[in-house]
């Protein structure tokens, strides 16, 4: 091969990357071929240490810490010491810095844990937010308590409001864990004083009275302040029942003597008949309500994609429980949902019926129980469902009834269950062989991957209804939801009224 020949090969070459590439392309590349670097950073993890070379310009675009020594003409080298991380991490990071993407799907939770730290550290404020959204997809009951400890070490709103968000969902296996008896007092403190917590409040001070003996087996009123301190005034007692209070607190060297008699009284007059002292918590508002509550029609959803990333994270306010007139076939919303990508937060995943099954139409008693066992391919936040209306019962007008019936979800495990969810429909809804009625849950419940929940639909008003026999598993923009009819197939034969659930994104 000749000079120009082999000149000509590295011309054509130099000209791929910079032709018909987007400017991110072009950077990663230079960054990849090492070209123009003028920028190295030193990480440091258990003694050793790995260096990157890299761009100025590319680092004070991610960060403004270092403007003033980036500024500085030639090459500069910057030592970055914390803690011990993982050089691995780090690249994951300056990837971002180039291309504008993350790859959070092949981290763990300590691996986030470990980006946030650093985009905290040296205010990177973009990472900041794409770690606040990886949180809320990769927690679940067990990785949550890596978070908690973290938030002890690094106060921050924004994660905390995720651990909120996550705990007011997604609490009971959480006050299962051995975890949560070893926890450090200012854990405890922020768990306690949630507002929402999907479970009864006489559960979680059983919990904090176990959390306690943990911390002294022989404990007294005086060693119940000294270790629970501030902790001791957000707990609400007064949402106990007087059976409750005096079985599992009174009796349990919780409270001093005089403060049990001051509550006690007040539960069982039910009037707030004596005052209460100052360290006793005033609230009587369960944290979780499982009477019905109408939801108020045409709210918008909570939660897009925007909200999550945005690290203020908006009040939370529930989707809509409105009728639906019409019965859209799935190809239909799903060119809805195409064409408001941008607007919608929720995932409508419809159970697409057996071919071999015929529309049946089954007469009911009251009350009649439907129990569906739904299990996901990936954590997901289950927020309602799409029922089957009667058909025009007999004294009705066409076009709407009384409907009466409530929904559960409980979480399986080695042969026991636990309550997750319950909501009451009690309202009007539209008749007829082709109409629905989506019931959307108050507090809606995280499902956690390859986990089995029982969904139970109890209908407590007697009449005609057509059910469908549905296929055992669908898959929609990436999650695999698997359904099994049990408990019915007596008497629907498999079949049942659930035509779709609702997740948040």
């Amino acid at each position: 091969m000749s000079v120009e020949e082999e000149f000509e090969t590295v011309k054509i070459s130099d000209c791929d990357w910079r032709s018909g590439k987007t400017l991110m392309d072009q950077l990663w590349f230079m960054y990849e071929k090492q070209l123009g670097v003028d920028l190295k950073i030193a990480v440091i993890s258990d003694g050793n240490k790995k260096t990157f070379q890299c761009h100025k310009m590319i680092i004070r675009r991610l960060t403004p810490v270092f403007d003033r020594t980036l500024n500085d003409p030639g090459d500069v080298f910057l030592p970055l010491d914390i803690g011990n991380l993982d050089p691995d991490i780090f690249a994951e990071i300056l990837k971002y810095a180039y291309t504008d993407k993350l790859d959070f799907k092949n981290m763990d939770m300590k691996d986030v844990i470990a980006v946030y730290k650093v985009a905290s550290a040296y205010q990177m404020d973009a990472i900041r937010q794409q770690c606040n959204k990886a949180f809320l997809v990769k927690m679940n009951e067990k990785n949550v308590w890596y978070l908690l400890s973290f938030m002890e070490e690094q106060s921050d709103v924004d994660l905390e409001r995720c651990l909120s968000l996550f705990l007011s969902v997604s609490f009971n296996d959480c006050l299962k864990s051995p975890k949560f008896r070893n926890c450090s007092l200012k854990v405890l403190e922020f768990i306690v004083g949630q507002e929402e917590l999907p479970v009864a409040e006489v559960n979680l001070i059983e919990s904090v009275i176990r959390w306690a003996k943990h911390k002294d087996p022989e404990l007294t009123p005086e060693k119940s302040i000294e270790l629970l301190g501030l902790c001791l005034g957000k707990i609400r007692f007064l949402c106990l029942t007087p059976a409750e209070f005096t079985e599992v607190v009174a009796l349990s060297g919780l409270l001093l003597q005089e403060d049990c008699f001051s509550i006690l009284v007040n539960l069982v007059s039910g009037n707030k008949a004596m005052p209460l002292p100052d360290h006793i918590c005033k609230l009587d508002t369960p944290r979780i309500k499982l009477q019905d509550e109408p939801l108020e029609p045409n709210s918008p959803t909570p939660f897009s994609e925007e909200q999550l990333e945005n690290p203020t994270f908006p009040a939370k306010v529930e989707p809509s429980a409105a009728l639906v007139e019409t019965n859209p076939t799935s190809e239909d919303e799903n060119k809805k949902a195409a064409s408001t990508s941008g607007e919608i937060d929720y995932l409508l995943v419809h159970r697409p019926a057996d071919p071999k099954f015929h529309l049946t139409m089954f007469s009911l008693e009251a009350p009649g129980a439907i129990n569906v066992n739904i299990e996901v391919s990936k954590s997901a936040i289950l927020t309602g469902v799409r029922i089957t209306s009667q058909v025009t019962p007999v004294g009705c007008e066409p076009g709407n009834y009384q409907e009466d019936m409530y929904i559960s979800v409980m979480a399986i495990s080695n042969g026991l269950m636990s309550h997750y969810v319950y909501q009451k429909y009690a309202r009007t809804a539209q008749n007829g062989q082709n109409k629905y009625f989506d019931v959307m849950f108050k507090h809606p419940c995280m499902l956690q991957e390859k986990k089995v929940y029982l969904l139970k639909v109890v209908l407590r008003k007697p009449g005609m209804y057509m059910f469908n026999k549905r296929l055992n598993s669908v898959s929609v923009d990436g999650y695999l939801v698997k359904f099994n009819v049990g408990g019915s197939n007596k008497s629907t034969h498999g079949a049942d009224p659930i035509q779709a659930i609702f997740f948040r994104r």
